[in-house]
């Protein structure tokens, strides 16, 4: 099989409000092979990444990412890394965005090769059985605790067992007040559900701000938290790291 179209979909509600909330808009990503259709999803700014896909060409690292995709072969897993490789080669992330575009297409890719064949696609990544997993919500901090476990009590009654809360005021104020947050949400979840904090990267490279909260996520049993710096800040995740241990 071949590769014959990839068609992108921008979706976007009605208004878009200046939160941290990246459902609010999509980027959709349809693959046809001889007949079989694919379907991904691309984490991106929608109009940047349609952009990406037929930009025409800058210089030899800059090429639009349907130069690598499109007329690509599709009959096995290693076609689809092959694909990758040509982006991440032809297109750099840096001018582009193109990573995060062929992500999405890469979905639809495993899609398309996995209806191709009629398995699962748990399989055709090498796997020997599926296991269970936990569906979690994802939803932002209240503007106070209150609002935080009101959140937490919908989620739950919902049917949710994890929650994730992030961005909002998180980082911004004290750490009393993310204090109070981080305890709402315990209390709205649950002892018996997993919490986990997403803090947006609000702390940059400042290890001994997000160190402070380190406490009060222990004591709230928090089963994770992502992103307390800028992903360049490799040095002060493993600092914190060593923290947190």
């Amino acid at each position: 099989m071949k590769i014959d179209s990839v068609d992108l979909f921008y979706l976007r509600m009605p208004e878009v409000l200046d939160i941290g909330d990246g459902s609010q808009d999509s980027l959709l990503c349809r693959v046809t092979s001889n007949g079989h259709v694919g379907w991904g999803e691309a984490v991106c700014s929608p109009m940047v990444g349609i952009t990406s896909w037929i930009t025409p060409m800058s210089h030899s690292g800059c090429h639009p990412v349907i130069d690598s995709v499109l007329g690509q072969r599709l009959d096995s897993p290693e076609d689809i890394r092959q694909v990758y490789r040509n982006v991440r080669q032809n297109s750099f992330y840096g001018l582009l965005q193109s990573d995060l575009l062929i992500s999405g297409i890469e979905i639809a890719l495993w899609d398309c090769l996995g209806r191709a064949k009629e398995e699962p696609i748990w399989k055709l990544l090498g796997y020997k059985k599926t296991e269970r997993k936990l569906p979690y919500a994802s939803v932002l901090f209240g503007d106070t605790a209150a609002e935080t476990k009101q959140k937490a009590v919908e989620m739950r009654n919902k049917g949710f067992k994890a929650i994730k809360f992030g961005w909002g005021p998180f980082g911004l104020t004290t750490v009393e007040d993310d204090a109070a947050h981080i305890y709402a949400a315990r209390e709205g979840i649950g002892s018996d559900g997993y919490l986990m904090i997403d803090a947006g990267t609000v702390f940059k490279d400042d290890v001994e701000a997000a160190a402070k909260r380190l406490p009060v996520l222990a004591e709230a049993n928090v089963y994770w938290y992502e992103e307390p710096f800028d992903g360049y800040a490799l040095a002060e995740y493993g600092e914190l790291a060593k923290r947190s241990s």
